[in-house]
């Protein structure tokens, strides 16, 4: 069976963070400072994943070829702070960021910000996203890895992250170096190779280095072969490896290989063992749950297996499992966005991608509508004739939806533009109401009375 570790739950909570991952301007374009979270997307609360979120949402409405909302775009943009950081939200562009403080895992982090950082390079805000990398490159550790938060412990997620963001736009891990360390000489410090009792842990990464022998870490994992393929998350399937994905150990030690590959063959080997998913993982017990489904874990899994070209029948199973559990990343952007970035790398049909990403962009926060227009009702109101309800015209493109009221009730007496006049609504007046809905709320708007002859 696969081994786990139990860790810090600080720990568990930084890899937690980092899985959810996952033409130029010279400046970027100027936008006024948003309200507080409008162009967010998600209606859920931003404060531990809103940078994170929003970063893979823009991610993969780009890989579906999809206009991101400029909405979208200038709230990232304005939640960068003035070092080039980010943090997992700021109220407003005014509100001051919390320094990076590694003992209270709070402030400016590197999953944030580099998850940022590829979401501004793919809208062309070069500057803003060479100001992010400065950031990461500024907070890198001797050992050639990233920590979560400034002076931490490097982690294998964080750096994958940070690898994955430079390569997006243009800078190797060569260009990365740091004390005679680059940051895939880090990750591949984390591989377990022919040490441990657990064979099936072998070509696995553990997420850090704990000092008592490394562990491989499912998270870890999924997102160090993908950044050690040498690709972006914008992922080139490639053709199928031939190489051996099984470490062999002679007496102890490595026979030659690839960490990738081998990597893969770890993820492909876990694959098999739990039905195309990568299953939750149950921090305090530290046990894989039985039957289920991590989409975030499975996703980055998928990539790495398209990235490497290892493990092609598993990779197609859990594509499958994706698209079987789609409904479930509609409340969650980061996620959805995860599931365009594997649509596109594996192929999947366009009308899919496009009606994925078409939800997507639904999730932008809006203001509430206003009403510039009043509803109105036209056509002779007399029993046996239609009227109709005009809706008015609105700010902020909401849905719409009309009901009709008679005079002296509060009860609904049809919906939908048109009403057929009945012999009771005879000497009565009707009224139409219009309910204008956004991403904030409900509008409402009345349109005067008229009254019902015979």
């Amino acid at each position: 069976m696969f081994s786990v570790r139990k860790r810090s739950s600080a720990a568990f909570s930084a890899a937690i963070i980092a899985l959810g991952i996952f033409g130029s301007w010279t400046s970027a374009p100027v936008y006024a400072a948003p309200a507080p979270h409008y162009g967010l997307f998600g209606k859920s609360d931003p404060t531990y994943d809103g940078v994170y979120r929003q970063s893979l949402a823009i991610l993969g409405l780009k890989s579906a070829g999809r206009t991101v909302p400029s909405a979208a775009a200038s709230w990232l943009v304005h939640q960068q702070c003035t070092d080039g950081g980010f943090q997992p939200v700021r109220t407003t562009s005014s509100t001051a960021c919390t320094a990076s403080d590694a003992a209270g895992y709070v402030g400016e982090d590197s999953n944030s910000t580099a998850a940022a950082a590829a979401a501004l390079h793919d809208l062309g805000y070069v500057t803003a996203a060479t100001k992010a990398l400065n950031w990461l490159k500024a907070m890198q550790n001797p050992d050639g890895g990233f920590p979560w938060f400034v002076g931490g412990q490097s982690d294998a997620n964080s750096t994958a992250l940070a690898l994955l963001a430079n390569k997006a736009a243009g800078v190797s891990a060569a260009q990365l170096t740091k004390n005679g360390h680059t940051p895939t000489d880090f990750l591949r410090s984390l591989q377990v190779l022919c040490t441990g009792s657990d064979t099936n842990d072998r070509g696995g990464f553990a997420y850090q280095d704990f000092g008592t022998g490394l562990v491989a870490n499912d998270s870890a994992t999924v997102s160090a072969v993908l950044a050690l393929t040498g690709q972006t998350l914008h992922v080139v399937s490639r053709p199928a490896s031939t190489a051996n994905s099984t470490l062999t150990c002679v007496s102890g030690q490595p026979a030659s290989y690839s960490p990738t590959i081998v990597g893969a063959g770890y993820i492909s080997r876990l694959l098999v063992k739990y039905a195309g998913a990568v299953p939750q993982f149950d921090y305090t017990n530290s046990v894989r749950l039985a039957g289920s489904k991590s989409l975030g874990d499975t996703a980055w899994a998928a990539l790495a297996l398209s990235a490497s070209g290892v493990g092609s029948s598993q990779l197609n199973k859990a594509v499958a499992v994706l698209r079987a559990n789609e409904s479930a990343s509609y409340s969650d952007p980061g996620l959805e966005g995860l599931f365009l970035l594997v649509y596109r790398a594996t192929n999947q049909p366009a009308a899919l991608r496009s009606r994925l990403a078409a939800h997507l962009a639904s999730l932008v926060r809006r203001p509430l509508a206003a009403n510039q227009v009043r509803p109105s009702i036209s056509g002779t109101p007399s029993v046996g004739r239609r009227v109709t309800c005009a809706a008015g015209t609105w700010t902020n493109s909401p849905a719409l939806s009309i009901t009709w009221f008679r005079s002296g009730s509060q009860k609904v007496q049809g919906t939908g533009a048109t009403y057929l006049i009945r012999t009771a609504d005879k000497s009565t007046s009707l009224r139409c109401v219009v309910k204008a809905t956004t991403t904030s709320g409900t509008t409402t708007a009345v349109s005067k009375s008229r009254r019902v002859t015979a």
